[in-house]
């Protein structure tokens, strides 16, 4: 009590205090007072956290501080008092040396995490240290409560790192974080081809249309053939027009009929074949990109319509 009582002393004494703060912001504030003197630091914390949000003000993160502290949140309240101690060096000596003292206080129960970058300069990284995003360097030093700590960093196109360290209290360990593997993007080769679909079906239109196409002259062949073999047998003369017995010109009439049929083929292979051209030359390209082989991939084809 007599620890809350000297904040709220310091607090009254300072221009940056709570008659500084805004109504809502010097109310909340107030509020976490009276919470704080009653015992109730989680619900203290709480009204601190949101005046501060509304006007953040040395004197009240100080408070919010002690809450944390009272709580078990020692390096919370430890970066608190830090804070506080950096703000009031000019405006607020007194209060300053006060939260500095506090934070002395709390260093011996806190244990110390040392992060060793090798690549601190990699464009993109960042550094996690117990669940707090830290700010970026060679070394960095953290404050952190006693137990387990995890220290993640990530980079682009990285894999991720991750540590977990046994802090103790007083005591400091060391997390040296390696270079990232970088993972190269391949080279790639990029080309275009004809749609599969439009291709498929220029080829079905090619493929039905030259077998009907052969269908036709077969048929005609076979006609032509008929149609002699009526003269070579005696059936019809070798005259101009030939004239034939019954027999013959119901062969030849026969024979004559199976050429148009095949004439019919033929036509329709001929108009199938060009329409199949039609649809081959005329359908969309596709983008192929085709990355290259290198160590650490395998050729790989990716294809996209665009």
């Amino acid at each position: 009590m007599l620890r809350a009582l000297t904040i709220v002393g310091l607090l009254l004494g300072s221009t940056t205090g709570v008659f500084a703060q805004s109504a809502d912001g010097a109310k909340l504030f107030e509020e976490g007072r009276i919470l704080a003197k009653d015992g109730n630091y989680a619900e203290a914390c709480d009204k601190f956290a949101k005046s501060l949000e509304l006007d953040p003000a040395p004197g009240t993160k100080l408070n919010y501080a002690d809450c944390h502290e009272h709580l078990g949140h020692l390096a919370q309240a430890y970066r608190l008092f830090i804070e506080v101690a950096q703000a009031d060096k000019t405006a607020n000596p007194d209060r300053a040396k006060f939260a500095q003292g506090r934070a002395d206080g709390l260093a011996d129960k806190l244990g110390t995490v040392v992060v060793k970058l090798a690549a601190p300069d990699a464009a993109g990284t960042s550094v996690t240290i117990a669940g707090r995003i830290v700010p970026v360097a060679p070394e960095i030093r953290e404050m952190v409560d006693p137990g387990d700590v995890t220290v993640e960093t990530k980079a682009p196109n990285a894999a991720p790192f991750s540590r977990t360290a046994a802090a103790r209290a007083g005591a400091t360990v060391v997390v040296e974080v390696p270079a990232p593997n970088v993972q190269i993007e391949p080279a790639t080769q990029t080309t275009t081809v004809r749609r599969h679909t439009n291709v498929v079906i220029a080829y079905t239109l090619g493929g039905a249309g030259a077998a009907s196409l052969t269908t036709g002259v077969l048929m005609g062949l076979v006609a032509r053939s008929r149609y002699n073999a009526q003269i070579d047998n005696g059936n019809c003369s070798n005259q101009s027009p030939p004239q034939c017995n019954p027999d013959g010109y119901k062969a030849q009439g026969n024979a004559v009929t199976l050429a148009n049929v095949g004439t019919v083929f033929g036509i329709a292979g001929l108009a199938m074949i060009a329409g199949g051209a039609v649809v081959f030359l005329t359908a969309p390209r596709d983008l192929v990109v085709t990355p290259t082989a290198s160590t650490q991939s395998a050729g790989l084809t990716v294809v996209g319509t665009f």
